[in-house]
C-alpha cells in the first residue's frame, strides 16, 4: 500500500527544541499513526558521539518533502513469527528505515509468569518473518532484495513500545 512519508535523509528542523537534524526511520503503529526518529546534526560535546536520536512526529517537523512509498502495512495486527527463533506475536509497528529496509516490531501474547510484565516486542527484518500476510520470496529475489534494501547495521533489539 502507498504510504505518504517524510523522506527520509532530509535534514528538517525540529520546532519544539530549534534543532536542525536528519530523518532516519519512520514508524506506523497498528493505527496508522506515524513517527521519524530524528538523528540531531550534532555530536555530544563530552563524548564526541552523535547525539542522542529523539522520536518525534510529523506535526513537530519543519522543512523536508513528502514521497509516497510501497509499505506491507497489511502486515500489521497480523500473527508473524521469525524463522530463525520461532519468537511469535503480533506485528505491532512497522519501521522504514532510510535504507529502504522494512521491519516489524513483534509482540507476543501473555504474561512473564514471574514478573506479570507483558514480554517484550522485538524487531526483525520482514525477511525473517514468515505469517499470512507475508509475501514468500524465492532465493533470487531474496538476494536482490538484500541488495536494493540491505538491512540496517545496528538492529534494534527491542521495540520502545
Amino acid at each position: 500500500m502507498k504510504i505518504r512519508l517524510l523522506k527520509l535523509g532530509t535534514i528538517v528542523k525540529d520546532t519544539p527544541t530549534g534543532v536542525k537534524g536528519m530523518l532516519t526511520i519512520a514508524s506506523m503503529d497498528m493505527d496508522g499513526n506515524v513517527n521519524y526518529i530524528f538523528q540531531p546534526c550534532s555530536l555530544n560535546p563530552t563524548t564526541g558521539q552523535p547525539s542522542d536520536r529523539i522520536q518525534v512526529v510529523e506535526n513537530r517537523i519543519k522543512g523536508g518533502e513528502y514521497e509516497e512509498i510501497d509499505l506491507p502495512v497489511q502486515i500489521l495486527g497480523t500473527i508473524v513469527e521469525d524463522k530463525a527463533t520461532n519468537f511469535r506475536g503480533t506485528a505491532v509497528c512497522l519501521d522504514y528505515h532510510i535504507s529502504g529496509c522494512v521491519h516489524f516490531d513483534v509482540k507476543p501474547a501473555g504474561l512473564i509468569k514471574k514478573t506479570g510484565c507483558t514480554i517484550d516486542a522485538y524487531n526483525f527484518d520482514i525477511r525473517r518473518l514468515v505469517g499470512a500476510e507475508i509475501p514468500k520470496l524465492t532465493e533470487e529475489k531474496l538476494e536482490e532484495s538484500k541488495k536494493s534494501t540491505p538491512s540496517p547495521e545496528k538492529e534494534f533489539q527491542k521495540s520502545k513500545m
